[in-house]
């Protein structure tokens, strides 16, 4: 028998001003799982919702975060279905936020099982369980990556991970009605962001060179998108 996820519950975190939530007003009061949720896009996705009135769930793999709002905490592998089922029947949540994952692009051969094992069977084992129990919405971020058939193909182990996600999604909507979106957010920056990641890096550089005119810079708590 699979163990019961770790819950925690953190209090005291700001949510910056800046943020409008109008358009995220009906989710108020519902129950959102958000998974990757200790991760750039999904912590500042929690924090929008938190803002928004909603009872935020958060999955992570490692153990729990500090303290962050009203939101729970869960210590869970999405790539293990026990743990996955056993998290949504406690959870029984209404809206599903899937943003955990491999985010390797990488070309390389050591790419293949940590992208498949994190992001192909943990999106199956997450749409397996969403259908069995059931809720309102399921929301998938898709990747810039994928490649637009019939003529090209994956250029990486991530993208082919990707793209089968996808593809998984569209079956699950067709076959078992599951109400699934998917949304491709793509080259996104802002506090929080790893120093590895291009807009950081290109940042941290450019910061070196003496300085001669004033550039705009995104506002504190940001969240930026190129497009």
């Amino acid at each position: 028998m699979a163990e019961k996820p770790i819950i925690k519950v953190g209090k005291g975190s700001a949510v910056p001003s800046s943020l409008p939530v109008r358009q995220l007003s009906p989710i108020s009061g519902k129950r959102v799982l958000v998974t990757g949720a200790a991760g750039f896009l999904g912590s500042h996705l929690c924090r929008r919702l938190e803002s928004a009135g909603a009872c935020v769930y958060g999955v992570t793999r490692r153990p729990a975060p500090g303290s962050a709002g009203t939101r729970r905490w869960i210590q869970a592998d999405c790539s293990n279905p026990q743990e996955l089922r056993s998290t949504l029947r406690q959870v029984q949540p209404q809206v599903i936020y899937h943003l955990s994952g491999s985010s390797v692009g990488s070309p390389d051969l050591e790419a293949v099982l940590p992208t498949l094992q994190s992001d192909l069977v943990a999106c199956i084992n997450l749409l397996t369980v969403a259908a069995e129990i059931g809720c309102e919405r399921i929301v998938l971020a898709a990747s810039l990556e994928e490649p637009t058939p019939p003529n090209d193909l994956p250029a990486s182990p991530y993208a082919a991970a990707k793209w089968c996600c996808s593809t998984y999604a569209r079956m699950f909507h067709r076959l078992f009605n599951a109400p699934v979106s998917l949304v491709r957010p793509y080259m996104t920056y802002g506090p929080g962001q790893r120093p590895h990641k291009i807009i950081p890096s290109v940042d941290y550089f450019d910061f070196r060179r003496p300085r001669s005119r004033t550039r705009r810079r995104p506002a504190p708590g940001g969240l930026g998108i190129c497009r």
